[in-house]
């Protein structure tokens, strides 16, 4: 997620042209399930292209990303801190603002130790769960149990995770997956 300069004729990531109803990135084609919603991220500037200029859309996101993205998405402001909340994210480092400001906004959480791990993977479940916490409705744990029973691994689901992951599916958070029955909460999630 650290911004590039394009220095070639025909543009890519968030300077592509999409009036002519292109993609964003070269490694994005039109026929990829999510083009549509990575390209609406992108013409935000919710999420951006790393400085080869691709998206990479299977790659494991980060913790550092994510809490970018989230930032972001909710349309907030990153922390300017001069200071860092966890002794493994430099004051200095490009996500400082946004992991700040997601930890100040409950929407992410360190690790015991003053850590963040801010390359480590976010999960499936994390990541849904974070992604809840926008979302503004009611859900009570049978309700829950009942949106879960839909999908193949429901059960799989942490049980800290149940309501908010059932919050995001509502939602429909994952209603153009590949595997529309599955929520692999347990899994790696991608950018």
């Amino acid at each position: 997620f650290v911004p590039y300069t394009i220095t070639e004729p025909a543009p890519t990531g968030a300077a592509a042209d999409l009036s002519s109803g292109g993609c964003q990135f070269p490694d994005v084609p039109q026929s990829y399930w999510a083009s549509c919603d990575i390209d609406k991220l992108a013409i935000n500037d919710i999420v951006v292209g790393y400085p080869d200029g691709m998206f990479k859309p299977n790659k494991d996101i980060t913790r550092a990303e994510f809490a970018t993205i989230l930032v972001k998405g909710f349309n907030m402001d990153p922390c300017g801190c001069s200071d860092s909340l966890f002794t493994d994210v430099p004051s200095n480092n490009w996500a400082n603002g946004a992991i700040s400001k997601a930890v100040d906004e409950d929407l992410l959480a360190g690790y015991p130790g003053g850590q963040f791990k801010p390359q480590n993977p976010v999960t499936r479940a994390e990541a849904l769960t974070s992604i809840a916490k926008g979302i503004t409705c009611d859900i009570d744990d049978c309700k829950a149990d009942e949106i879960l029973s839909q999908y193949c691994d429901g059960a799989s689901v942490p049980n800290w995770a149940k309501v908010p992951i059932a919050k995001s599916l509502q939602a429909g958070a994952l209603k153009d997956m590949p595997n529309p029955n599955t929520i692999a909460p347990n899994k790696d999630a991608s950018r």
